[in-house]
């Protein structure tokens, strides 16, 4: 139980980084620096003035998709251990 819990923890933070780096860039460099607190060269990287380009809108919606893949794949093992 305690693998499908972290399983599920994984997938929605993927979820919630696609989200943010599809639709809310800017909203993405927050939450990257919330849980990168100590990436000091992560807060001076150039990806960071390039965040809003098409290329990261995109690699946002794959990174939404996986994540919904990988909770559907959970949530199917879940259903069929019940």
């Amino acid at each position: 139980m305690l693998i499908v819990s972290v399983g599920l923890l994984l997938a929605l933070f993927m979820i919630a980084n696609g989200v943010l780096l599809v639709f809310w860039p800017k909203r993405f460099l927050r939450f990257y620096d919330f849980w990168a607190r100590g990436d000091y060269v992560g807060k001076t990287a150039l990806w960071r003035r390039n965040v809003e380009r098409i290329e990261y809108r995109f690699l946002g919606l794959g990174t939404l998709v996986a994540g919904g893949v990988v909770l559907y794949n959970i949530l199917q093992i879940v259903g069929r251990h019940r």
